[in-house]
């Protein structure tokens, strides 16, 4: 089993359901849950997992990170705590952080920092 597949498998472990991306619905601009960006420090990929706008446990699919800036991952509604799932391709080195998502705000967006302190 790859060092990834574990990884996801540990996610599922802990209580996180992987939903599909259709399930997450739509949310009015702000008010019940947001979009996240994440930028990273060390991992290549990224996941997101947590709570969605209906209250349902979902993950997004894993997806690439750029070496600076944020990648956006819109089809979800995220608020309250989310954890986001990170992996160095080269080292296979995983890496975990927790972002809170406020559940209105005046923007769509919510950015989670794993660059700045090196954590993702």
């Amino acid at each position: 089993m790859t060092r990834v597949r574990k990884f996801a498998v540990a996610a599922a472990a802990v209580g996180v359901v992987v939903a599909p991306m259709a399930a997450a619905g739509t949310a009015h601009a702000g008010s019940n849950g947001q979009h996240v960006a994440v930028s990273t420090y060390y991992s290549d990929r990224a996941q997101i997992c947590g709570t969605n706008q209906n209250g349902d446990s979902a993950c997004t699919s894993w997806f690439k990170t750029p070496g600076n800036g944020y990648t956006k991952v819109s089809g979800y509604w995220w608020k309250g705590k989310v954890y986001i799932y990170g992996v160095n391709d080269n080292t296979g080195k995983q890496r975990i952080m927790e972002c809170i998502v406020p559940k209105k705000q005046s923007s769509d967006w919510y950015y989670c920092d794993g660059r700045s302190h090196k954590e993702l």
